[in-house]
């Protein structure tokens, strides 16, 4: 590990996460996000394993099965940083169009 990154404990991540431990020792076990154990064997997670988990999040969000997103993250071809990248610009379109939907309520309310 270089000098920037970061082990988060599983209790760590979970707060970092919003996801419970229960789900992340879940995770786990199904080889979706496996943990690191150090010497102690305590489990740990790298600064990598904390954003993989990010987008895990955001594909079930996507109520995508665990088994579709173990497929994609695991496959030789996937890059973890384009993943994210355009995950946010999906993410940034969806707002925008939330937001413009909003406004045509708002403008179709005062209509009445």
């Amino acid at each position: 590990m270089n000098g920037r990154e970061k082990k988060y404990s599983v209790g760590q991540l979970s707060k970092l996460s919003g996801i419970s431990v229960r789900t992340l020792h879940f995770y786990d076990e199904k080889n979706l996000l496996k943990a690191k154990r150090d010497s102690n064997g305590y489990r740990f997670y790298s600064n990598y394993d904390a954003a993989l988990l990010q987008q895990i999040i955001i594909y079930r969000q996507m109520d995508m099965r665990l088994e579709d997103i173990a497929s994609i993250i695991h496959a030789d071809s996937f890059d973890l940083l384009s993943a994210l990248q355009k995950q946010q610009e999906l993410l940034i379109q969806r707002r925008e169009n939330t937001d413009k939907m909003i406004k045509r309520i708002k403008v179709s309310r005062y209509q009445l």
